[in-house]
């Protein structure tokens, strides 16, 4: 049986940039978007930080609104 790979995501990095980010299945990301938005949020609650997503086909537009208080 073959080993999952585990795809690791600059979530730091990603999450650091307030606004509007843009990221596309193939180019960014693998999974399918409605399971990278989730994804996104997983990370921005762990990191303190307030996001809105919008999925648009392949792509997400992440909106950082910054940290949470």
């Amino acid at each position: 049986m073959k080993k999952k790979e585990v795809v690791r995501y600059p979530w730091k990095k990603w999450l650091a940039k307030r606004g509007e980010s843009k990221f596309t299945r193939g180019k960014d990301y693998g999974c399918e978007p409605y399971c990278m938005a989730q994804q996104f949020r997983n990370a921005a609650q762990k990191l303190g930080v307030s996001l809105s997503i919008h999925i648009t086909g392949k792509t997400l537009t992440v909106v950082n609104r910054g940290r949470t208080h």
